[in-house]
């Protein structure tokens, strides 16, 4: 039995070498590990295959855009260019009561129409059709 239990043990270990020699490679592969050369400063997603990637070649800053056509260079940036922006809380309550904000009926439509008063006006209507029935 204990020369099973080490058999386990050193399959185990084995899986977990291999794991991570695995994950390092799929790292390297999809640009998630450093380059020698290149770097991303950052990256924002506009879309399912649209973004736009800050990367920093040698001494030079430059501005990308990525798409299903390719990447194209934007412009090139100063240092100065980039200011970091403030902390924006992403957290699932944040994200759930923003869209629930947004899904709130409003007073207003573009027009200036008080949709609250047309509201309340169908409403009146429709309670006296019911009375009439």
């Amino acid at each position: 039995m204990q020369y099973f239990l080490g058999f386990v043990y050193f399959l185990i270990m084995a899986a977990v070498i291999i794991g991570a020699y695995f994950v390092v490679s799929a790292a390297r592969t999809l640009g998630l590990a450093p380059g020698k050369y290149i770097s991303l400063v950052d990256r924002l997603m506009l879309g399912r295959d649209k973004g736009i990637l800050i990367i920093r070649v040698g001494g030079k800053i430059r501005l990308i855009s990525e798409g299903a056509q390719g990447f194209n260079i934007l412009c090139e940036l100063e240092e100065s260019d980039l200011v970091r922006l403030p902390e924006q809380d992403t957290g699932f309550k944040n994200i759930l009561n923003n869209y629930i904000k947004k899904k709130q009926p409003r007073d207003t439509d573009d027009s200036g129409n008080r949709i609250s008063e047309i509201r309340n006006r169908m409403t009146d209507l429709m309670k006296n059709l019911r009375g009439r029935e």
